[in-house]
């Protein structure tokens, strides 16, 4: 009998085996083998979108239930920013992780009246390059009308100048592009103009009361991408008697609904595929829209020239696979945080020059974290931001040099803010003796930031702008 139970192995053996075995499992899928579901990335950046006017910020306006959707199986953060205020500094930051002072592609928008503007710093690398080194097999599709002679198309094996929620060709491309790689690893990066003015829908526009004639001239104002759209919905609106902060407010709203029944549309259909509990979705903004909150006389097609909340204070919403990570954060975060967030959540190395964290999952950093902001687009200025905890400092200075945009001697104007007590900021706290200390402390400490940011920086890196992106310049009015 003891020889032939010594034939059969014991419960503590039997046991024992199982976790060498469970082991070997764990250890072969953290390395790649066995992957259950490929590694698929959807970066959404939609143009012009300020975080308070989408339903999921709290909006009274229902304009964006089906991003609310999404938002409720992701992370929310609830005070994020842009490295930049206006479109081409802000993406470069999102695309790098770095700030405009370190990636270089931050001269004011009439410098392109020059014929040449400030290309990507060849140090610094895109997410789509670092991914591609990470993982060769890994395909990098981007879907975005950002000039690509800039740095924009640097590590995209496909460069697509389409704006996929413009029509309903564009959008198919996207989705026929989608199905090709539903079993592969991608990383996909589509960006929108659809917020962006001309504002392109009525439908909170006058409480509905507008002739159908009216409504379609709006709607459809984009198509063929004339250089004087812009220009041409400000006419029509004064014309009409409509030209007021509450009316382009309403347009303004519409094309955010526009956009987010695209985004409902498109999550459908990668449900419907089976791929959108495996993926990585983030939805981002570049900078928002100001509606004459700061200055009574700028109400439309207008940003890029100041920090304040309208200006900078932009949606961030993460879904991670299988929607691991849920919940609102209200630590203040940057949009540099995006690109190392992403490379981390699938162990890939965050290169050196990248100055964004990891996104917290929740409110836990011990200390807190400066956000930074700069590079607007008027000419002979610029503004510099930090926000520290409750309160937003912002720097303006004349006559700005060099690669970084910056004259710290030539500091015209500072403004402090508490946004909990002053969320309008309409009191500007600089000279009071209560905020004197933690003013002069930020101020060191944006000049300190800054200036390590720009020692990345040391070529002109300069190209000659194409007459395509002269023309997309000018259809979005900068030029």
């Amino acid at each position: 009998m003891k020889k032939i139970a010594s034939m059969f192995p014991s419960p503590y053996s039997v046991k024992r085996m199982a976790g060498i075995i469970s082991i070997l499992v764990l250890v072969l899928m953290l390395s790649g083998c066995g992957r259950e579901s490929p590694r698929q990335i959807l970066l959404i950046s939609i143009d012009t979108l300020r975080a308070d006017h989408l339903t999921s910020y709290g909006y009274s306006r229902s304009t964006s239930p089906h991003i609310k959707a999404l938002a409720e199986e992701s992370l929310l953060y609830e005070h994020a920013y842009p490295a930049g205020c206006w479109t081409m500094p802000s993406h470069m930051s999102l695309l790098t992780g770095t700030l405009p002072s370190r990636h270089g592609v931050n001269m004011d928008w009439a410098s392109s009246h020059s014929g040449r503007y400030r290309v990507l710093n060849p140090k610094i690398s895109m997410i789509s390059s670092v991914l591609k080194t990470a993982q060769r097999e890994m395909a990098t599709l981007k879907f975005a009308r950002l000039p690509g002679n800039l740095g924009f198309k640097r590590g995209f094996d496909l460069n697509m100048n389409e704006d996929p929620f413009h029509s309903e060709n564009e959008y198919l491309h996207l989705v026929d592009l989608i199905r090709k790689h539903q079993g592969k690893d991608f990383f996909l990066f589509v960006h929108t103009w659809m917020v962006h003015a001309p504002y392109s829908s009525a439908r909170f526009f006058l409480d509905g009361k507008i002739s159908q004639e009216d409504r379609k001239y709006i709607f459809n104002l984009r198509d063929g991408r004339p250089p004087t759209a812009n220009r041409d919905l400000a006419k029509f609106l004064k014309r009409k008697g409509w030209f007021t902060p509450r009316t382009c407010m309403a347009l303004y709203d519409g094309g955010i609904f526009r956009v987010d029944q695209g985004i409902g549309r498109l999550m459908a259909e990668l449900k419907r595929l089976g791929m959108f509990r495996n993926m990585m979705v983030v939805l981002v903004s570049d900078h928002g829209e100001h509606f004459a909150e700061h200055v009574p006389k700028r109400f439309y097609d207008d940003h890029g020239k100041d920090f304040y909340e309208e200006y900078v204070h932009v949606p961030l919403i993460v879904k991670y696979p299988r929607s691991r990570h849920r919940g609102r954060v209200k630590q203040p975060v940057s949009l540099i945080d995006v690109m190392p967030t992403i490379l981390s959540h699938y162990g890939m190395a965050v290169p050196a020059e990248v100055q964004g964290r990891v996104l917290p999952r929740m409110d836990t950093r011990s200390s807190a974290v400066p956000v930074i902001s700069e590079a607007i687009s008027l000419p002979g200025m610029e503004r510099k931001m930090i926000r520290l905890k409750d309160l937003k400092l912002i720097l303006t200075m004349r006559s700005p040099l060099n690669l970084a945009r910056a004259n710290w001697k030539r500091i015209c104007e500072r403004k402090l803010f508490h946004l909990t007590l002053d969320p309008g900021e309409m009191e500007n706290r600089i000279q009071s003796p209560t905020y004197h200390v933690s003013a002069l402390r930020m101020e060191k400490l944006l000049i300190r930031s800054l200036l390590r940011s720009s020692r990345l920086n040391t070529g002109t890196n300069e190209k000659t702008i194409s007459d395509e992106t002269k023309k997309q310049l000018k259809t979005l009015g900068y030029l």
